[in-house]
């Protein structure tokens, strides 16, 4: 699947006498010229002379080819001598920090050693720091004094009503409507914490480890493209979830009110923009004041992060196309996308309430745009029909990787499952006008399970490709496959939902209308955006190199599960709730 050049010296069982001798000559030469900057740790100097710099690439050159050197040698001065750019570290620093450098980028190894005392990439501006700091000390007193006013007074003031602490846990907990599909935020809350399950593990792939050897044979495994599928398209489940909820909240409304009313469609927008847009903008100024404090580390230039430059991009949800190489809060980009399609929801529902017999005709529109977009894409575009994994591209976060660029990110290219989500709405409100649910479940059951088939299959084709060698240059094959993989997604889903929607009282149904499911969907638009913050925090200041194991992804995975949730409940009631619940009573 992917391979990584050995840089780690072991004793060649072929090499003869005179190759070993000139090996260590150069050796010592080099490391003759270097002993003076030996002798300094940690003194931050900036070697510069000719002298030093050809013994550095002599050394480089002898360390990183595979010569018969002892390996306790080798290890030992791979850490211990940098290049003439970088600060020098103490001794029992860069013992502490030596490991396998396959997991290191080839010219940052030594930048990543020596990072705990030397950080010339800070030059922040106080100002941003000290904004954000107010801004938390503002928020923590408001809360509490309106917390400490309802508990004393019981006072009905829109202020205490609005950031009372004890107020805002009793609306997580408060049931939902009668007329409500209560199953779905279950769905949300079991696909939210899915998410951040799989991105607690992701970055331990770019992590320095002892045992790379693991890592590489998992990622070998014939059934890792099969993983990494579904990995890859989990993230269609929110598209139509997204649109099953939009187009089922806006259809209901055009059957209480037939004549059209295009601000009703403005309301929406602002009532979304409200809800999404206070607490984003307090993590985005986090990002980009106090977050480089956070991750302080000898780690920390493989996990940057660009808000204090990018973040308009965020606030104007086009972080999807705009410095997508850049990135403020990577895995934001959903936000932007899922916004992009709430627009091109937006007017295609218009245009089903203005003139509701294009219903039909849009819904076919719709199919046909679901199908062919991705093809189209992956045939113009000369990219693999799915992700793919590759060392390189996964040390650089994906940054660098064209078919996550040009068709992961983009809302377009995503528009299959929210498309099925506006369909399936459409479909369960015309089925609950008739009362005719009962009529129409055997049927849905049926297409249900014929559509898991071909997911399962069109799926399970993904651990033949690496042994297909398919020209991907406007390859018709990538293309079609590609599209009916992406859209299997979407269209399960959407029957999922509608199997369940039809399905009446059942164990399944109540389960996941449980309480305890509702109160975490309520939070998990706050898990979402703290979680990429809680994540590499936790990384950067994790004690390297590690062991690649089961519990080290247990304990990294829970740490992140936990910390990630105290944080977005605490968001969730001091901004979210408040403000959220203001400026809809406002936009009302």
């Amino acid at each position: 699947m992917f391979t990584m050049q050995r840089r780690l010296m072991v004793l060649h069982p072929n090499a003869n006498i005179s190759e070993t001798k000139d090996a260590l000559e150069s050796f010592v030469r080099a490391v003759i010229a270097l002993v003076a900057i030996i002798l300094k740790p940690c003194q931050h100097a900036q070697p510069t002379g000719p002298e030093v710099s050809a013994a550095w690439l002599t050394l480089r050159e002898v360390l990183g080819i595979c010569a018969p050197l002892p390996l306790p040698v080798a290890i030992a001065f791979v850490g211990l001598i940098p290049p003439p750019h970088v600060s020098i570290c103490s001794f029992k620093e860069q013992i502490h920090l030596r490991s396998n450098r396959r997991n290191f980028p080839h010219d940052q190894l030594e930048r990543g050693l020596c990072l705990n005392d030397y950080h010339p990439s800070i030059t922040l501006d106080p100002i941003g720091e000290y904004v954000f700091a107010c801004l938390a000390i503002i928020l923590l007193l408001t809360t509490i004094s309106a917390t400490w006013i309802d508990f004393n007074t019981r006072s009905e003031d829109l202020f205490v009503d609005a950031f009372s602490i004890r107020r805002n846990v009793q609306q997580l907990w408060k049931a939902p409507k009668p007329n409500a599909l209560p199953f779905l935020d279950g769905l949300r809350a079991i696909g939210t914490l899915t998410i951040l399950v799989v991105h607690s593990q992701l970055p331990m792939i770019r992590m320095p480890v002892w045992n790379t050897e693991d890592l590489e044979a998992q990622a070998n495994h014939v059934v890792f493209p099969f993983v990494n599928s579904g990995n890859t398209h989990m993230i269609q489940f929110f598209f139509t979830l997204g649109g099953m909820v939009f187009g089922i909240s806006c259809l209901r409304h055009f059957e209480r009110y037939p004549s059209f009313r295009f601000q009703y469609f403005i309301d929406k927008l602002l009532r979304r923009l409200v809800r999404l847009l206070p607490a984003y903008v307090l993590i985005i100024l986090y990002q980009a004041t106090w977050y480089k404090h956070i991750k302080r580390g000898p780690l920390e230039y493989k996990f940057n992060d660009y808000c204090l430059e990018n973040w308009w991009t965020n606030l104007l949800f086009l972080n999807n196309y705009i410095h997508t190489t850049k990135p403020c809060l990577q895995f934001s980009w959903y936000l932007g996308a899922d916004f992009q399609l709430f627009l091109i929801g937006s007017a295609l529902l218009l245009l089903v309430w203005k003139w509701p017999l294009m219903k039909g005709w849009l819904v076919h529109l719709m199919i046909i745009v679901a199908f062919l977009m991705p093809g189209y894409i992956i045939y113009s575009e000369s990219t693999e029909a799915t992700m793919t994994f590759d060392m390189r591209h996964a040390l650089a976060e994906l940054r660098t990787y064209d078919h996550f660029l040009k068709y992961y990110l983009p809302s377009h290219t995503n528009i299959s499952g929210y498309f099925f989500g506006i369909i399936a709405a459409m479909f369960y409100t015309k089925v609950s006008s008739l009362h005719a649910a009962d009529q129409f479940r055997s049927m849905l059951q049926k297409l249900l399970t014929i559509s898991l088939v071909a997911l399962f299959g069109l799926n399970a084709f993904t651990t033949l490709l690496p042994f297909l060698n398919i020209d991907k240059q406007h390859s018709i094959f990538h293309a079609t496959y590609g599209s009916l993989l992406k859209s299997s997604w979407g269209c399960s889903y959407s029957l999922l939902f509608l199997v369940l929607a039809t399905k009446g009282k059942s164990r399944v149904v109540e389960l996941l209308s449980h309480s305890s499911f509702q109160c975490f969907a309520k939070i998990s638009y706050c898990v979402y955006i703290v979680q990429y913050t809680v994540i590499y925090g936790i990384y950067t200041n994790f004690p390297i190199p590690l062991v690649y194991d089961g519990f080290n992804l247990l304990i990294l995975t829970s740490a992140a599960l936990l910390l990630t949730i105290i944080c977005a409940l605490l968001l969730h009631l001091a901004v979210e709730a408040p403000l959220n619940g203001r400026a809809v009573y406002l936009v009302h």
